[in-house]
């Protein structure tokens, strides 16, 4: 995409708006110009049935928080060794995946394995593409199950699978439940850091794990 170029963003199916944003919003000045201008316009969305998360500005909820997701006490950086401070998680899916700006360039990461990677765009054009193609984020085929189902995935939510992503299972086996969107990236952060170090192909057998509640 040129710079000439201007993205286009089609939000279809909004689940969330967040409220506007206030004047003596400090956090404003430390956001790049583009992810800035968007949030003083609209403060953040849940577009596409839930697929796709853009957090906003403003502490409640905290689910919807950057300042809590960029610089809180459960922040992403600290969650996921891969994730530097200054990496500004904008953005989530409905399965906890994580999208950060780095340099003005988008980053991926996967919650379920605790890795980041480039994606070579910027955040418009991101955002671009999401609008125009949802099911292309990575593991949407999650949410189109849970909604052929005939659930709806709620503000605040987010999809906890079991057996987990990462394993090799059949996908028709796999269950899936809406729970606290807070408490499942904790849950993904603290089973990343135990699988990270693994090889393909390695076997993991869960013992004492306590897995997250539907709040």
């Amino acid at each position: 995409m040129s710079e000439d170029e201007v993205p286009v963003l089609q939000l279809t199916d909004l689940t969330y708006l967040g409220e506007p944003v206030q004047d003596d919003a400090a956090i404003l000045n430390e956001l790049p110009e583009d992810l800035r201008n968007g949030l003083t316009q609209v403060n953040g969305f849940i577009a596409f049935h839930g697929a796709f998360h853009l957090r906003g500005v403003g502490n409640v909820p905290e689910w919807h928080s950057l300042e809590a997701a960029w610089k809180g006490e459960h922040s992403i950086a600290k969650l996921f060794p891969a994730v530097d401070a200054r990496d500004i998680p904008f953005g989530q899916d409905s399965v906890g995946n994580q999208y950060l700006l780095r340099d003005g360039k988008v980053l991926h990461l996967s919650a379920h394995w605790g890795k980041v990677e480039p994606l070579e765009i910027g955040l418009l054009e991101f955002l671009a593409r999401t609008s125009q193609a949802p099911e292309g984020l990575f593991d949407a085929w999650v949410l189109t199950r849970f909604r052929k189902d005939g659930h709806t995935l709620e503000p605040g939510k987010l999809l906890n699978c079991y057996p987990p992503l990462w394993a090799k299972a059949d996908p028709a086996a796999l269950s899936i439940r809406a729970i606290s969107a807070l408490e499942h990236v904790r849950f993904l952060a603290h089973v990343a850091r135990q699988i990270s170090h693994l090889p393909d192909g390695a076997k993991v057998k869960f013992k004492g794990v306590n897995l997250p509640v539907n709040r």
